[in-house]
């Protein structure tokens, strides 16, 4: 269970500087915010069970289901790589 991924995915929903950043340079940024290899292939997969199984339900209770639901939606409003 990640509280890294937990803070990540919450600062992006948050910050809007942070989200166009990550849209950017997805990779780059969450090695900046100190993710590590496997929390960013958690991140990346965009998959809500993947992302769901990494974060610590008992810690953010009902707001893990937030998380969640916010990851997907930036990952659907798309990532550039440039």
């Amino acid at each position: 269970m990640s509280e890294q991924i937990t803070k990540f995915i919450l600062s992006l929903s948050e910050d809007p500087e942070v989200l166009n950043e990550f849209k950017k340079r997805p990779k780059e940024l969450m090695e900046e915010e100190g993710l590590s290899k496997a929390e960013q292939a958690v991140v990346l997969s965009a998959d809500p069970t993947v992302i769901r199984n990494a974060i610590d339900p008992e810690a953010f209770g009902t707001l893990s289901v937030t998380i969640v639901i916010v990851a997907v939606i930036i990952f659907k409003t798309g990532i550039t790589d440039d």
